[in-house]
């Protein structure tokens, strides 16, 4: 469906690449990277990205010295991250024209523009790399690579899973000895998954397959899916735009491969 890709474009820019989704990122990408440089041993090790969508954790994780390696499934999500990572893209976008006029508090409101990128995107380094790969997570290519990263770093990712035993497994195949699996998302399978467990089913696999889990926990304060600011800057704290509301609780772990 072209108009739902559309969507998912637009709404994955303005969360990754504007200002608007400032509060979201350093909530969830913020906190994914102050885990990777607390717990890394040293930044020359690889960081895999799975699940790259827009290429913003990825890029930030690289802002902070890391190799990183992003994966996406999607040609058209991956060709948009390129587009915003090596060709300098920047614009304005009225994401709210999409939302076709359903929960609209304010019809004034309905074309406020967003500008992009929030930030200019530093032009890679010799000294660290951001490449990206295109492609099923679970295909060939990193299924025949064994412990080459020294951290998996997933952002509402495992929940995409068919088998979320291939993902468990292929993460762990992935890293190094005492490499570090860092996560925040929910649990929300997707329809087409086998199993679907609990959080807590979710620790007791990641136990089973031998990982050491130093950190768990689920948001109490859910995290909106969307920043929904008024184009003069005004937060939706104090700015209501629409009268729906889709938030998550994420599940946040750290594990170590032992």
């Amino acid at each position: 469906n072209v108009h739902d890709m559309t969507a998912q474009i637009v709404a994955h820019l303005v969360r990754d690449w504007s200002a608007a989704g400032s509060s979201i990122r350093e909530t969830l990408y913020g906190w994914v990277c102050q885990e990777l440089v607390q717990r890394s041993r040293h930044r020359k090790e690889p960081v895999l990205v799975p699940g790259a969508g827009m290429g913003r954790l990825a890029y930030d994780i690289y802002s902070h010295g890391f190799t990183v390696e992003a994966n996406e499934i999607s040609p058209v999500m991956a060709a948009a991250a390129k587009s915003m990572l090596t060709k300098n893209t920047r614009g304005v976008i009225h994401p709210y024209a999409l939302d076709a006029m359903t929960n609209e508090v304010d019809s004034s409101r309905r074309y406020d523009k967003i500008s992009f990128p929030d930030v200019p995107v530093v032009q890679m380094s010799e000294k660290v790399s951001l490449s990206f790969t295109i492609g099923d997570f679970t295909g060939a290519y990193y299924s025949n690579q064994v412990s080459i990263f020294g951290a998996v770093a997933t952002c509402f990712f495992i929940d995409t899973a068919t088998d979320i035993y291939e993902y468990i497994a292929l993460i762990k195949g992935l890293l190094k000895p005492k490499g570090i699996w860092v996560n925040v998302g929910p649990v929300q399978w997707h329809v087409n998954a086998l199993l679907r467990p609990s959080a807590d089913e979710l620790k007791d696999l990641l136990l089973a397959f031998g990982f050491k889990i130093v950190r768990w926990s689920v948001d109490k304060k859910p995290v909106p899916y969307r920043h929904d600011v008024a184009s003069d800057g005004i937060s939706s704290q104090s700015f209501v735009r629409s009268t729906s509301f889709e938030g998550y609780r994420p599940l946040r772990f750290v594990a170590i491969r032992e």
